[in-house]
């Protein structure tokens, strides 16, 4: 290879690497969950379901209605990476989906991590109390902070009286602050519901933030994470539409939806993609319903040509008979604006100034 050719290939290779700068710090799977892959015990005797907490299925982890715990006496979940398996983690968020699922507080819990010489220590001050949570809510909470590294976290329950049930029934922890990522949260992105008739729109918070659906966006965390349609279908049964618009081409990666558990699932539904024309929807193969459980599904968009639109188009809201709310807990779409082209004629002055530079 001349040294002419190499200059320009050198040239090439620092305006690629310059592109690539503002990415750097996002990890390659932002949207792992590192759930998946640990192994979920509790403390002896507390724990219904708990193995399948890391499984995306409706299943639930809570305490002893008859115990009562206090910061001498408190127990817990641990989701356990195993040791030698530390991953550096800023995010997690958990939350009981289904309605009814918790009894009346207050409750009080933090969170734990192990840290490298395998001791437990508190990850920051979130102590916080859910208060007095009806039966008829659910409730959820996150955090992000300053990353860590470790294999194991615990989420620790220090305050819940004899009868009152605390249940959580997801729990997720991230490398990466979910909400930065996620392309509903991106600038200029709009996350609107629609029915197949167009005459009732409703523009949705970001389906990540728990303040969402039913909450009051102004009541703060811990809130409501599910989005429900049922106050806009007016009694219809027809399609209804989630559509993410992007202000620009991105290269797709990955769609994350969670719908209520408590047995309402999504019926059926596909996943249609925006083509260049910015009127044409294309359905991806393959990929819709969570008739039943599991009620969290995954999905690679890494196929997908470049787009400005995705949207997931409902055609059965609800597994429940006779039912036509859509209920989502979580809308997240991944993925990584289409890079500026980076010419060959301007790779071909970079080199040749190079070249003159080194005449």
């Amino acid at each position: 290879m001349s040294n002419n050719v190499k200059a320009i290939l050198a040239v090439a290779a620092l305006a690629l690497a310059w592109s690539g700068a503002a990415s750097a710090a996002i990890p390659a799977n932002p949207w792992t969950n590192f759930v998946y892959s640990s192994t979920v015990t509790s403390v002896a005797g507390e724990g219904a379901a708990s193995a399948n907490l890391n499984e995306p299925v409706f299943t639930r982890w809570h305490q002893n209605t008859s115990a009562v715990y206090t910061p001498e006496n408190p127990c817990w979940v641990q989701f356990d990476l195993g040791a030698g398996n530390e991953q550096t983690i800023s995010y997690v968020r958990w939350y009981n989906l289904a309605g009814g699922g918790n009894a009346d507080g207050p409750f009080v819990y933090h969170l734990e991590y192990r840290d490298a010489n395998g001791d437990w220590k508190v990850i920051t001050d979130i102590g916080d109390e859910f208060g007095n949570v009806t039966t008829s809510s659910t409730a959820g909470d996150q955090l992000a902070f300053a990353p860590i590294s470790t294999s194991a976290l615990r989420f620790v329950l220090t305050q819940s009286n004899a009868g009152n049930n605390f249940r959580l029934s997801n729990f997720e922890f991230f490398e990466f602050d979910q909400r930065t990522v996620n392309l509903c949260n991106a600038p200029g992105a709009t996350l609107i519901w629609s029915n197949a008739y167009n005459d009732n729109t409703v523009d949705m918070l970001a389906l990540d933030s728990f303040t969402n659906g039913r909450a009051n966006p102004a009541d703060g965390l811990p809130g409501n994470p599910r989005w429900d349609s049922g106050q806009y279908t007016g009694g219809r049964t027809d399609s209804q539409f989630i559509t993410l618009t992007l202000p620009e081409e991105y290269m797709l990666k990955h769609l994350r939806i969670t719908a209520e558990d408590d047995g309402r699932s999504i019926g059926e539904f596909s996943i249609q993609y925006l083509l260049a024309d910015g009127v044409t929807w294309a359905t991806v193969p393959g990929l819709g319903n969570l008739t039943g459980q599991p009620n969290i599904a995954e999905y690679d968009l890494s196929t997908l040509p470049a787009t400005t639109g995705l949207r997931m188009h409902v055609t059965v809201p609800s597994t429940n008979t006779g039912d036509n709310q859509l209920r989502l807990c979580q809308f997240e779409v991944f993925g990584t604006p289409v890079p500026e082209p980076v010419t060959m004629s301007l790779l071909a002055l970079g080199g040749l100034a190079l070249l003159r530079r080194r005449k």
